[in-house]
């Protein structure tokens, strides 16, 4: 998948050749198996757009906390307007600030962004009809950039046969990738594990259609 202007943050994760090396990785994987594998990558999950507001706010504090004497004290009412427009000009600030990824995850709470991944996960494995394949053996594995966090979730047809504790190394592999800024070599680690496992329970047959794309998916 080409980097687009949607998606221009895409290059702060993934170098030249990592789409490639990922799409080659899950063709790997998937040569082994009647499994599906689909790596996701979205930018957040969490909703940031209060968040210049905060921002705001917390400056309009600081602001508040200095000797603010000589203003009150002042025969002269232009001084008051001081107040609304440090205001003013602290959420004009913080608009840019907001943007950095850092930023938004210090300002979200770890329950919040839990949740909201765990939501936006399976939103998108609904929305991508990845539980219409044939033998309903598809597996996400869903990355979240501004929260740091990965989510694997399988199709009731691997579901039924494997608990949830199956992908807790898969989840590791991807997170300590991901934490280190590695995040193409984490995806491939965790998509070759999945084919090992996968090649276990649902081997390769003969004539096996690949019904889901090979290459990175990536959402906003």
């Amino acid at each position: 998948m080409a980097v687009g202007k949607k998606n221009l943050w895409l290059k702060r994760c993934l170098k030249s050749g990592d789409l490639e090396r990922i799409q080659m990785a899950v063709k790997i994987a998937e040569s082994k198996t009647t499994g599906e594998i689909v790596p996701m990558l979205v930018q957040r999950s969490t909703p940031v757009g209060h968040l210049p507001v905060v921002l705001a706010l917390i400056g309009f504090v600081f602001f508040l906390l200095l000797d603010l004497e000589w203003i009150f004290h002042s025969a002269d009412q232009r001084y008051f307007w001081l107040i609304p427009g440090f205001f003013i000009l602290s959420f004009l600030l913080a608009i840019p600030i907001a943007k950095f990824l850092c930023v938004q995850r210090w300002l979200t709470s770890k329950t919040d962004q839990e949740v909201e991944v765990w939501e936006k996960a399976e939103l998108e494995f609904y929305r991508g009809r990845f539980t219409e394949t044939s033998k309903h053996t598809a597996i996400l594995l869903f990355v979240s950039l501004m929260e740091r966090k990965v989510v694997v979730l399988a199709d009731k047809g691997i579901s039924s046969k494997l608990p949830p504790e199956t992908w807790k190394e898969v989840v590791q592999l991807l997170t300590t990738q991901l934490k280190q800024k590695k995040l193409a070599l984490g995806y491939v680690n965790a998509i070759e594990k999945c084919g090992q496992i996968l090649a276990q329970y649902f081997p390769a047959e003969a004539h096996d259609k690949n019904e889901i794309p090979n290459g990175l998916v990536v959402r906003d």
